[in-house]
């Protein structure tokens, strides 16, 4: 672990630019799997308000869990003023958490900061009432209540209210298009600079959000270093083997015990 260290610490140091991506191992640790009351209150959900709700489930969670805030503060700290971009499919909210610049940060699957129309009537998003996330926190803690938040409806159409993720059932874009404009914009300065591309907990859930398109830009650059960190997913294609490292570990764990 220390050889791998030293030698993500020296990619980041001399790289002009640094391209991370943050997936699915950030998005849910298996410590949960072993937390009864988490696993009680998934039970609990009806289907339909379960993938709504998960997001804030996870995020009430792992606020709590010790080692991915480890994780998370440790990736900020590598970070700290460098010309560095996020992209993450995680829609649990702890990366906007984590002290690294929402200005260059992307989410294209949504996540909690945000409420819309479960069904889309309009092309709006509103700010979380404090109210409502009052009540889902005094749901997870007594394990009951759920009812309660259907009763947040649309001023429109009068369905209900929910997170701005792709569980919606008509997800809308609104939130995350223009931070993307400028992602693809900023990524048009990558050409020819000494580019880091730190790809960390991403499997193949979407992979035409980071992996592939991550595995292209570090292709076309021949001064590009590829990092990929994940439990069962690391290998590299052979087309970038040659300039970059593949980590067959939690990218949690990993940033965790560094």
């Amino acid at each position: 672990m220390n050889e791998n260290y030293n030698i993500l610490k020296s990619k980041i140091a001399e790289a002009e630019i640094i391209l991370v991506g943050i997936g699915e191992e950030f998005e849910y640790t298996e410590v949960l799997a072993s937390d009864d009351k988490y696993q009680r209150i998934c039970n609990q959900l009806a289907a339909h308000q379960l993938e709504a709700l998960l997001p804030y489930v996870n995020h009430y969670f792992l606020k709590q869990n010790v080692k991915y805030q480890n994780a998370l503060s440790k990736l900020a700290n590598f970070l700290d003023g460098k010309n560095a971009f996020v992209v993450s499919t995680c829609m649990n909210g702890m990366l906007e958490e984590s002290g690294m610049p929402l200005d260059k940060m992307v989410t294209p699957c949504g996540n909690i900061l945000k409420l819309q129309c479960q069904e889309g009537c309009q092309d709006a998003l509103f700010d979380v009432p404090k109210e409502y996330t009052d009540l889902l926190i005094k749901c997870i803690e007594q394990e009951d209540g759920w009812q309660e938040l259907k009763e947040h409806k649309c001023g429109v159409c009068g369905h209900e209210m929910v997170f701005n993720t792709l569980y919606a059932k008509h997800y809308l874009e609104t939130g995350y298009l223009p931070m993307w404009s400028k992602y693809t914009t900023w990524l048009q300065g990558t050409v020819n600079k000494k580019l880091c591309v730190l790809e960390l907990g991403v499997g193949l859930k979407y992979p035409s959000v980071i992996r592939w398109p991550f595995e292209k830009t570090a292709f076309y650059n021949n001064k590009a270093f590829f990092l990929r960190v994940h439990e069962k997913l690391s290998q590299l294609t052979p087309e970038i083997s040659e300039k970059g490292l593949s980590i067959a570990v939690n990218a949690v764990e990993f940033l965790a015990d560094i």
